[in-house]
């Protein structure tokens, strides 16, 4: 937008997976924006999804580290699957249990409007410092407004 200065931008992957997929996040004296990857599986890029949020609208920026149980649990039964298979099991399920496991620990971008909805945005643990100096800023800014 003519006008608009951007104070700060950063660019994350939502996943282990995909590191060539990202997720574009920027921040201004009026607005949060940016736009995130839809993905069918994880990893094929099927369109995205903008986020756009006034800045006086925002009430909280937080992020999320979770272990999906589920994603854990589906990863380990694959893994013994594996390991019960004859000759040494099967690269499919080999790969299917490295993904189950790697996509099992996620971290998230929370941010919170004034209505109490909730936007989530998927990052990669490896971009967790990234993202919470991003959440950092934006929340300086919500307490100086």
């Amino acid at each position: 937008m003519p006008g608009m200065t951007t104070d700060l931008a950063i660019s994350v992957r939502p996943n282990l997976l995909a590191a060539w997929l990202r997720s574009n996040l920027n921040v201004t004296d009026t607005m949060v924006s940016g736009t995130t990857p839809n993905t069918l599986f994880g990893l094929i890029p099927v369109g995205r999804e903008d986020i756009s949020q006034p800045l006086n609208r925002v009430s909280r920026v937080a992020v999320s580290t979770k272990l999906s149980p589920a994603g854990l649990l589906v990863g380990l039964i694959l893994v013994v699957l594996a390991l019960a298979a004859s000759g040494g099991g099967s690269i499919v399920l080999w790969l299917l249990a490295a993904v189950a496991l790697a996509t099992s620990y996620r971290t998230e971008l929370l941010i919170t409007d004034n209505g109490g909805g909730t936007q989530e945005v998927a990052v990669s643990p490896l971009d967790k410092t990234a993202v919470q100096s991003f959440a950092a800023a934006i929340n300086q800014k919500l307490a100086t407004q």
